[in-house]
């Protein structure tokens, strides 16, 4: 029944006029797969094809963040300065859950797009005088702030986080997956993403994609992680906010929801849960309309067998 639904309801869709890979899981812990329009510079996409998730690595950074957290690598209400020397005085107001949940008031935030990676990113920050916002104030949603949290991570956990995400993959059987490196030269036509991770970075299949949901729903790093993830900011106020650590969590049609999407141009991914019931999507495709993608996936999610 999975199988049957995931098929009539994409190739209904709007979706099924760009290539796409879709791999989804149910209540009763059945899988399903599908493609479609397969075709990118005649060379064939399916679900085992590597593919760039853009801002979904946001929520790998997240999770990264939150076991170094639980084990008391870092403090999220330390300031960045207290890991990444150099910064202008604004770096002792920055706390890192002003990164996390995108309240830093980085100035720079969109500069992570045109650059060759994180060491130039951080240069830029090294010289910027001062903040967009005071810190803690606004919800402002930007690259530069996790690219800044990828740094972190890498100085706390002592090595690169691109072999901290590489263990971390390895333990979740997500083979495909990788943080950074150059892009697959399989897909011809496609466009080079930044050099940057963090922000971005993330390369893997669509089944990988839901592997990734799947441990997440599953608990699979550690309740304390997961729970800590997926608890949402909030602004110095008291605001409450609806960005938790690399990802959104919201009410849908009355049930907890996990989301995050990516993109750069022709690139698209969209990653959605319900870890209540175990049900996940995983959409990567070159169809570059979020709303599309977004209004498929939540069809997806309501459709799938409880």
């Amino acid at each position: 029944m999975t199988a049957w639904i995931l098929r009539d309801l994409v190739e209904a869709s709007p979706l099924a006029a760009w290539p796409y890979a879709v791999a989804v899981r149910a209540a009763d812990g059945s899988t399903a797969e599908a493609c479609g329009d397969c075709l990118v510079e005649d060379v064939e996409v399916g679900v085992d094809t590597v593919m760039y998730a853009a801002s979904i690595a946001k929520q790998v950074i997240g999770i990264l963040a939150a076991q170094q957290a639980v084990d008391g690598s870092i403090d999220p209400n330390h300031s960045v300065s207290h890991y990444i020397d150099g910064l202008p005085p604004w770096g002792g107001r920055v706390r890192l859950r002003h990164l996390i949940h995108h309240t830093s008031g980085l100035v720079i935030d969109e500069s992570a797009n045109d650059v060759r990676g994180n060491g130039e990113v951080m240069s830029r920050l090294r010289g910027a005088s001062m903040l967009l916002t005071e810190p803690g104030s606004k919800f402002r949603y930007t690259n530069v702030g996790y690219v800044c949290l990828a740094e972190v991570l890498s100085r706390a956990g002592g090595q690169p986080v691109e072999n901290l995400a590489r263990t971390l993959f390895a333990s979740l059987d997500m083979n495909t997956a990788r943080l950074g490196g150059p892009m697959p030269g399989d897909l011809p036509g496609q466009q080079p993403p930044p050099a940057t991770v963090g922000d971005g970075g993330l390369w893997l299949s669509t089944r990988d994609l839901r592997r990734w949901n799947d441990a997440m729903n599953d608990r699979a790093l550690g309740e304390a992680a997961h729970a800590l993830a997926e608890q949402p900011g909030e602004l110095d106020d008291g605001t409450q906010l609806d960005y938790a650590w690399g990802i959104r969590v919201f009410e849908h049609e009355g049930r907890r929801t996990v989301s995050h999407g990516g993109s750069w141009p022709t690139w698209s991914a969209k990653a959605i849960r319900q870890p209540d019931a175990g049900v996940s999507v995983a959409i990567l495709t070159t169809c570059e309309d979020a709303q599309i993608l977004t209004a498929t996936a939540l069809d997806l999610v309501d459709a799938l067998p409880r």
